[in-house]
């Protein structure tokens, strides 16, 4: 993507005639900082000749709604499956099979995307499912990766979309749960053998329609438990001989929970408004005390499948892979995958091969760093990046979490938490980066380093918000809670004790958009959105003291749902509020002490991010729409200097220069002295 102009720069500070276009301004593309793939379903597979393969799927993220598809029948069966119309417009995934003692690999293109977690059966077929409730499957015999179909039929945001936990039944078959739309979650029984499924459609009681998981099931056959839920969940039991659905048990409310598993005998741990207990699952209904012996899963025969079309296949000793090295790839694509024999103390051996659809990833976040290098991250677990604006040059640090962080730097380090259940790290810049892909709190010597996490037990929020450093050395952190509990979660981390700390029973009707911290006031102000469903149509700003104490609640206007975006800008009691809402665009000015709204704007364009320090001169800058303005921070008057051909987010100013990037690219916008 380019966004340079041809012209020459124009100096900001023009004085431009009443409703006179402002200038293009000359903007540099600096590149995609990183280029990669997501990459799913890795697996270790074993051929009817006892060879392995390594079987990897590929995607890019183009996202896989809003595009047309079809469906295909797969050849010389009456199965169908789902297809995009046009793959130029959205290419399928790429399934990488590598042949490892040959140092050799192919690519096979299928549409189905985010492939979860394999299953292998016991006549060798290994089981991949994949987006739009289909499944896809490794053959052993014919070495090759194979469509099964459509479970069920798929419709978008509306009932089940993948299968989300699977195990294998002691009859040989699979059983899985879906992710669903629709409040309740299916059951699926597939026979490894015929390559025959049955779908249990609908299970589940009271939930109403919305993202939903059957997160555990465990299996007494022909009884199946399954945990229904997120937020509010359902132990339901389903018998597969005769498709009785029954309602165990309820647990509603935040924080509460239920799970299932198998060990002696199936139970369920059942939490529910801060109490936890275990109980037995038997026979379709639920016991306070242990069964007898006879009951132990151990002491039970299953009926089992009948091998009519295949054989039972015994499974070898796996080679041993190099985890750090599954997915990582440099910016053409090329990528390495490095394993040795099972129990060998020899070097790691490299197969190389190439994704084709390797591409520049999102850019989500960007902070100057204390050398004035720009220290940034990429969407989902792609990893982060430091850019030199000295030496031009830019050093991406590979596939690593959290997903879709925010960033702040305190003591001339930078700190950033993110999904899942807001974990916190912490990056020295003056150290070399030095950290695996699955960061560990117990490795003190990686960097950066995982502090741990503030998500469930103590602020209950799941996605990062807003991270700001304090006047007292601590780091407070705003999320969005999901799953187990709604709203806004607040909380922080004081590095000098250790001490973690946060709010979760608070601000469940608040869904977060923004947090200022206002150092001479003493206080912390929480903006947001009225979830929909609340009792109130005001959103209000909630006001904390640095303890995190509620000191407050104060509306911005009658009937404003959402306050917007809210940011220091050096006015300490006086605060920036952005209001992006649909055709609801505007900015505020916010007095603390006066409890009041002291300017308001209308606007016509939307802002894009926040606004924007130049420390070099003082001075505070907006992006309306792609105008790159001037703020007076007194006045909320600005004024127009330059045209961007796209907007630039997020972005920053380091000494006279704008940084910002348009999705994965990051761009230069010199100011001029």
């Amino acid at each position: 993507m380019k966004l340079h102009h041809p012209l020459s720069f124009l100096p900001v500070l023009l004085v431009f005639p009443l409703f006179a276009e402002p200038p293009p301004l000359s903007v540099e593309d600096l590149g995609a900082p990183v280029k990669t793939a997501r990459a799913n379903a890795s697996s270790l597979v074993q051929n009817a000749r006892g060879e392995w393969r390594w079987i990897g799927q590929f995607m890019n993220y183009m996202g896989t709604t809003g595009f047309k598809y079809v469906r295909k029948n797969v050849e010389g069966t009456g199965r169908a499956y789902v297809a995009f119309a046009d793959p130029a417009k959205r290419p399928d995934a790429e399934w990488v099979i590598a042949d490892l003692a040959a140092g050799a690999s192919r690519t096979v293109e299928l549409p189905g995307f985010h492939g979860g977690a394999s299953l292998r059966a016991e006549n060798g077929r290994v089981f991949y499912p994949v987006d739009f409730m289909q499944m896809w499957y490794y053959d052993p015999v014919e070495d090759d990766l194979k469509i099964l179909g459509e479970l069920s039929e798929w419709k978008p945001f509306t009932n089940d979309r993948s299968l989300y936990r699977c195990v294998l039944g002691k009859d040989g078959c699979l059983y899985g749960t879906t992710q669903s739309y629709s409040g309740k979650t299916a059951v699926v029984r597939i026979n490894p053998d015929t390559l025959e499924w049955k779908v249990f459609p609908e299970i589940g009681a009271h939930r109403p329609a919305g993202l939903t998981y059957g997160y555990t099931l465990a299996l007494d056959l022909p009884w199946i438990y399954v945990a229904v839920g997120q937020g509010d969940w359902e132990l339901m039991a389903l018998n597969t001989d005769t498709g009785e659905k029954r309602l165990l048990a309820e647990c509603k409310g935040d924080g509460s929970r239920i799970t299932v598993e198998e060990k002696d005998f199936v139970t369920a741990g059942l939490t529910e408004k801060g109490s936890s207990r275990r109980v037995w699952c038997v026979e379709g209904a639920l016991a306070e005390t242990a069964p007898p012996d006879s009951a132990r899963l151990a002491n039970k025969t299953y009926p089992h499948i009948s091998w009519t079309k295949t054989k039972p296949m015994p499974l070898g000793t796996p080679p041993e892979l190099d985890a750090e090295s599954i997915g990582e790839m440099d910016a053409a694509g090329r990528s390495t995958l490095r394993w040795r024999p099972a129990g060998s103390k020899e070097e790691f051996h490299s197969l190389g091969f190439r994704i084709q659809r390797a591409a520049p990833q999102q850019i989500v976040a960007m902070v100057e760093l204390p050398d004035g290098s720009l220290f940034g991250s990429v969407v989902q677990y792609n990893g982060f990046f430091r850019y030199d604006p000295k030496t031009s040059t830019c050093e991406s640090f590979g596939k690593a979490g959290p997903s879709s962080p925010r960033i702040t730097v305190m003591d001339g380090k930078a700190w950033y938490f993110g999904y899942p259940n807001v974990n916190l790290s912490v990056y020295d810049p003056g150290q070399p980066w030095k950290a695996p892909r699955r960061a560990n709190a117990d490795n003190p010597g990686d960097n950066p380093r995982l502090i741990g996490y503030f998500g469930q037990g103590t602020t209950e929020a799941h996605h990062a918000t807003e991270i700001l450093p304090g006047p007292n050395g601590r780091i407070y952190l705003l999320g969005r809670r999901e799953r187990w509990s709604t709203g806004s979660g607040l909380g922080y981390y004081e590095p000098a004790t250790g001490k973690k700390f946060g709010l979760a029973t608070d601000m469940k009707d608040l869904d977060p958009q923004g947090m200022v911290l206002l150092p001479q006031s003493g206080r912390i102000v929480v903006s947001g959105r009225i979830r929909d469903g609340g009792d109130r149509a005001t959103a209000q700003l909630r006001v904390y003291d640095l303890d995190l104490k509620e000191v407050e609640r104060l509306t911005v206007k009658e009937g404003l749902a959402a306050t917007g975006r809210v940011q220091d800008i050096g006015r300490d009691p006086v605060f920036l509020g952005l209001v992006n809402e649909g055709k609801k665009n505007a900015l505020y000015l916010y007095d603390l002490v006066q409890k009041t709204v002291v300017k308001w704007v209308d606007l016509d364009e939307k802002i894009v991010g926040r606004a924007l320090a130049r420390r070099a001169d003082g001075t505070w800058w907006i992006i309306k729409g792609t105008t790159l303005c001037r703020l007076d921070v007194n006045t909320l008057e600005w004024t127009p200097v330059g045209k961007l051909s796209q907007p630039l987010s997020p972005a920053l100013w380091v000494g006279h220069d704008l940084y910002g990037a348009v999705d994965g690219e990051l761009f230069r916008v010199k100011e001029g002295k």
